[in-house]
């Protein structure tokens, strides 16, 4: 088998490097996203109830109205007071109402809310109905003939033995005025039934913002389906259909509920409950459960996918670019600064991506604690974006010093700067039971420094991650100093790190700052110290102008402190 090339070897390590930053820097988003999928379905299930249980009200009091339009129609007295033979033909009767057919024709479905609608004398025999097999029976033991004699009443919807399904009635009196107007007088009740296909429809209607099908029922307090439970199976629904769920229990006893149960099929379900004391009915809205996996999958396969076309060029340029042909004989450490170029470009266009939604996110609704996390992974996002533009610099010039920074100068608030990094550390301090501790310099806080934050925010990184990496327990602390030199034009600063662990002995401080080096004790050093990280600060104090100085005492702990000198200015308040 032939050996592979060695630009493809190169472009293979490329490949992986360009996969593990793209990783890394895209799974603190994905875990804050995970946290905010979550609240938003809850949210949109709670709005979702709200309207539904809004719109249940709607529909009742609708039909109340339709009722109290009927029960003042003159016609509708006439009929009851105008006396009429129910024997032997109770059809006859209906013939002779014919002039209501035509009022009530609006009033009944599919044009109107009522399935049927009857009026009862005072005895509570039925004078007329819609429905003429209904005529000349007696409702006098009925609750809605009972309470509608004197105001009006909506019966709960209940298990009719007479119709064999659910039904619902409406009532309110009807009264007859002297022709004076002096007095009225109560002479029966006019009575409706609810056209409960109407309700039917109304909970079937789902949320087309979810991408998910939503869906809402009703459960009367016999644990029986009052609507149908998915709107598919509306057709074949059959009433009385019990469940007992989770959800419905806790509802009809009034008991909160949002979260993850098992529906009437067995399946996982998100959703939340509302019980309706006024209805005696319990309004339940559920989605198919989404794990927090299948999201954090999605969110992986769209960075799989971008990824997948970068790597593509990646691989068919490596053996073009001109560090990677082998016929080009480079000297150690040279680099090619096209193909940094292009690394660099294609790098950066998906941390701009992560830079503006973490922007965007931070304009949204969210609580103190979720604000200041977004707040770190934004800073922490601009600081590697800032990294990789000055490492790109520093590859271009080869070993030649910067002789012109003015483009890395900028007038910033360093002691919000460096509290910002310092809260990126707080969780592998936390996981070593480490307290951190920032004390900002006074004289700063309404004044600028103008500095090269990239490189003071790099070397104090590496300060700080070295201070947590070999301190075991106790705390780190990362203070500012400040003293304004003759002029006030100008500002010594004094940044230091301070730690509990366990030390530096006087014959490693001396070798500390040289590459590689270790401490002799190699039994507490961990074991992925490489002994660069104070040699590359070191080189970062001296690009800054500053010096690096180092105090330490065995079994106490050890401090480094930059000083440097940099410009400052009073703060200058931007407007929105």
């Amino acid at each position: 088998m032939p050996a592979t090339s060695p630009s493809r070897q190169q472009a293979l390590h490329l490949l992986v490097g360009v996969w593990v930053l793209a990783l890394l820097v895209s799974l603190p988003f994905f875990l804050f996203s995970l946290g905010q999928y979550e609240k938003e379905v809850t949210q949109r299930l709670e709005n979702l109830a709200d309207y539904k249980e809004e719109a249940l009200q709607n529909w009742i009091q609708q039909m109340d109205v339709a009722l109290l339009r009927l029960a003042r129609l003159p016609k509708i007295t006439a009929a009851v007071t105008q006396p009429y033979d129910l024997t032997p033909d109770p059809s006859s009767v209906f013939n002779q109402h014919h002039f209501l057919n035509e009022t009530l024709e609006s009033y009944l479905s599919p044009f109107g809310p009522f399935l049927e609608v009857f009026m009862l004398d005072s005895a509570g025999q039925v004078v007329y109905s819609s429905d003429p097999e209904q005529l000349g029976k007696n409702k006098a033991s009925r609750r809605y003939f009972i309470q509608g004699q004197h105001t009006a009443y909506i019966q709960n919807i209940y298990h009719s033995v007479t119709l064999r399904s659910a039904a619902m009635t409406l009532a309110r009196p009807l009264h007859l005025q002297q022709p004076d107007g002096s007095q009225e007088f109560k002479i029966g009740v006019i009575a409706a039934r609810a056209d409960l296909s109407k309700l039917n429809r109304l909970m079937a209607a789902g949320d087309s913002s979810s991408q998910t099908q939503i869906r809402s029922y009703l459960v009367n307090k016999y644990n029986f389906f009052i609507t149908p439970p998915n709107p598919d199976e509306a057709a074949d629904f059959t009433y009385p259909r019990p469940t007992h769920t989770r959800g419905v229990h806790a509802c009809l006893q009034n008991r909160p509920l949002q979260g993850v149960y098992l529906d009437h099929r067995g399946v996982r379900v998100r959703g939340t409950a509302r019980w309706l004391p006024q209805h005696q009915l319990c309004l339940l809205v559920e989605e198919d459960y989404t794990s927090r996996y299948q999201v954090f999958g999605q969110q992986f396969l769209g960075v799989f996918l971008l990824l997948i076309p970068l790597s593509l060029v990646i691989w068919w340029l490596a053996p073009r670019l001109g560090y990677l042909q082998e016929e080009r004989k480079y000297q150690p450490g040279q680099v090619d600064t096209r193909f940094l170029s292009l690394l660099g470009h294609e790098i950066r266009t998906p941390l701009n991506g992560i830079i503006g939604m973490l922007a965007l996110l931070q304009e949204g609704r969210l609580d103190p604690e979720q604000r200041q996390q977004a707040r770190v992974a934004d800073a922490s996002a601009q600081q590697l974006l800032n990294l990789l533009k000055y490492l790109i610099a520093r590859a271009r010039q080869g070993n030649h010093p910067v002789k012109d920074q003015t483009e890395a100068l900028h007038w910033q608030d360093i002691n919000e700067s460096l509290e910002m990094l310092l809260r990126s550390f707080t969780r592998s301090a936390d996981h070593k039971g480490l307290k951190l501790h920032f004390l900002p310099a006074p004289q700063l806080r309404s004044r600028e420094v103008q500095a090269n934050l990239t490189l003071l925010l790099q070397l104090a990184s590496n300060l700080i991650e070295n201070a947590v990496k070999f301190t075991e327990s106790g705390s780190v602390t990362l203070g500012l100093k400040a003293r304004l030199l003759p002029g006030n034009q100008e500002v010594e600063i004094q940044m230091s790190v301070a730690d509990t662990g366990p030390g530096i002995a006087e014959t490693d401080q001396k070798k500390i700052f040289q590459p590689f080096h270790r401490l002799n004790n190699q039994q507490k050093s961990p074991a992925t110290s490489l002994g660069l990280g104070l040699a590359i600060s070191s080189e970062l104090s001296e690009q800054l102008q500053g010096h690096l100085a180092l105090q330490s005492t065995p079994g106490q702990g050890s401090c480094f402190t930059l000083t440097f000198v940099a410009p400052v200015r009073r703060a200058v308040k931007t407007s929105q």
